[in-house]
């Protein structure tokens, strides 16, 4: 995959494959420069500050790979931050729950770059395909 920082979609694709493949330089390039002060939890602020100067731990690289692993990109918002960060809803199936996590993208002068990563999310899924809230996963 060709890095692709042009649009929020092609920038959080190529984080998320980076991620995967645990290329810590394409990570660095898919970082926003801000990210390492921008993230809301220190622990991501600092995982984003090593990656960013590719210096990240490969326990590090090992945890984002699984992270992202599976992930799919479901849905894409305008962030409450800036009119130029972007969120966008990545969800899982992991046996009989949902894990979702956000994915922030802010516009930079060298295109749009991650700037941030929730932590996961878990909903439980019922047998019938029905979430708690009763509403249906879409299978």
């Amino acid at each position: 995959m060709t890095p692709d920082y042009t649009d929020p979609f092609a920038a959080a694709n190529t984080f998320m494959s980076a991620a995967k493949k645990k290329d810590a330089r394409l990570l660095a390039e898919a970082t926003a420069l801000r990210a390492e002060t921008e993230a809301k939890l220190e622990s991501t602020r600092q995982m984003l500050k090593a990656v960013k100067a590719e210096n990240a731990a490969s326990e590090d690289l090992d945890a984002l790979a699984r992270a992202f692993d599976g992930m799919q990109i479901v849905a894409m918002n305008p962030s409450s931050k800036s009119t130029s960060t972007r969120a966008f809803s990545l969800v899982k199936q992991d046996d009989n729950k949902l894990i979702k996590r956000t994915l922030y993208v802010r516009k930079e002068k060298d295109g749009w770059k991650v700037v941030d990563i929730s932590e996961p999310r878990q909903e439980a899924v019922g047998l019938s395909g029905q979430n708690r809230q009763g509403g249906s996963t879409g299978r």
